[in-house]
């Protein structure tokens, strides 16, 4: 006499067959019965079990495409999302981009009037990090100077847009491959400056651009490979940046100019969400709004004063206007060459990728003044295709960071170029290294 087998045997069954129908065939079973016993030992599992009024294996129809890293979904019978996941043995792993459930009538051969159900879902791949804990920082605060604040020295970092593409390698862990957009070998040799310069850092002007933002473009179309990419950008400019720096400069005045780039989830949230636009959390009616910049970038955490809105300046040792910039000229030092055709006042901008700097000599009541327009350039990755360009050439841009020293009544800029990771500053060769591990470590996301 043979044996009937047990519910978990027809749940494991299931599970390595990956049908209802294949495991009910292998056991000897009816579809009803193996299904039956799926479910009981899914409830037992405290998994999403499918069990819908008057439904059976025969009447749940379901169509399961998966193409790389995008799935598609489409049930007959079935009422929900919620149903339709849990048919389909949807886990964490994945995540709903868009779904449609529809409904409709129909006249049975009893000529008995049915009611019809069809729910279709589209699902991209979540990022594994999604489901990795990150242990949350306790917030750093500026700290008074402990002999006294010495002459001004302000380190000027530039546009790093960090953010990443995500390419297909079959050689990667998930076969998947970040690419970042950011240049990690230069933002550390800023990082060791930085340490060369910390007792010595009064300023750390942060001039916007940080983020690149693609996926939230209201603009320009964004390609399939920034998607899901913010989260990290996020983080690791947090952890492998900002948080580093006022670590190592706990007396210092930081502060971040909003550039046009992190400007796009206040336009894209106007655009497509303007109710989430001031959405604040219950418990309080006074704090930033939810998706605000400084509370994704966490900078009140860390002491950063956030300069916006975007082209708000900022005015370094009170001499120095300090801008994101909105001007690109074509042509190297043409940019500096348009500042200083109507400024004032010495002006540090960032937004054009390009280290320059012009001067120029005004005379004023006072006597002569010089004044100086730069740009220390940018962290960014300058190859080809990495980050979004002109279309047809290779960026005309060059990595750099600048120092701007407090001299007597005036002011000494500099702009110090970084090739390949390396720069010289005050007669010291600084050299940048992309150290991976160390970037996991610090953000607990493992790229």
């Amino acid at each position: 006499m043979s044996v009937k087998p047990s519910d978990l045997a027809v749940y494991e069954a299931y599970k390595r067959l990956d049908s209802v129908r294949s495991a009910a065939k292998a056991l000897g079973l009816s579809r009803m019965t193996a299904w039956r016993a799926i479910q009981r030992v899914k409830v037992a599992k405290n998994e999403r079990a499918l069990i819908l009024p008057n439904s059976t294996p025969d009447a749940i129809e379901l169509d399961d495409e998966i193409i790389g890293d995008t799935r598609k979904i489409t049930s007959k019978n079935i009422k929900t999302l919620d149903d339709l996941l849990s048919a389909a043995n949807v886990g964490d792993d994945w995540i709903v981009t868009r779904f449609k459930a529809n409904t409709w009538q129909a006249l049975a051969k009893d000529s008995e009037v049915i009611q019809l159900h069809q729910v279709t879902a589209h699902l991209e791949r979540a990022n594994d990090f999604w489901l990795t804990p990150i242990t949350v920082d306790e917030p750093i605060r500026r700290k008074p100077w402990a002999t006294g604040q010495p002459d001004g020295l302000a380190l000027i970092v530039p546009d790093t847009q960090h953010g990443f593409r995500v390419v297909e390698d079959l050689t990667a862990p998930g076969m998947r491959r970040w690419v970042p957009m950011h240049d990690r070998k230069a933002i550390d040799c800023v990082l060791k400056i930085c340490e060369m310069l910390k007792n010595r850092i009064t300023h750390v002007v942060f001039l916007g651009d940080h983020l690149d933002l693609a996926p939230w473009s209201t603009r320009w179309p964004s390609t399939p490979d920034t998607k899901q990419t913010t989260n990290a950008a996020m983080r690791e400019l947090y952890a492998g940046l900002l948080k580093p720096i006022r670590e190592m400069c706990p007396s210092a005045e930081c502060v971040y100019t909003i550039g046009n780039h992190e400007a796009r989830i206040a336009d894209f949230l106007a655009a497509k969400a303007p109710e989430a636009s001031t959405l604040r959390t219950a418990d309080s009616l006074e704090e930033e709004p939810v998706l605000s910049l400084k509370r994704l970038l966490a900078l009140d955490s860390l002491d950063i004063e956030l300069i916006e809105p975007y082209g708000k300046p900022y005015w370094l040792f009170d001499s120095i206007k300090v801008i994101h910039g909105s001007k690109a000229k074509n042509q190297g030092g043409a940019t500096a060459a348009e500042y200083l055709r109507s400024a004032t006042s010495s002006i540090i901008y960032g937004h054009i990728h390009r280290l320059e700097m012009a001067q120029k000599l005004l005379e004023t009541p006072d006597g002569k003044k010089l004044i100086t327009a730069a740009s220390p350039g940018c962290l960014t990755s300058i190859h080809q295709g990495i980050v979004p360009a002109r279309a047809g050439s290779a960026p005309d841009w060059q990595t750099g960071v600048g120092l701007a020293y407090e001299v007597d009544d005036g002011h000494s800029i500099t702009m110090i170029p970084i090739v390949d990771g390396v720069a010289v500053v005050e007669g010291n060769v600084i050299r940048g290294v992309d150290d991976i591990d160390a970037i996991r470590e610090a953000t607990g996301i493992p790229f």
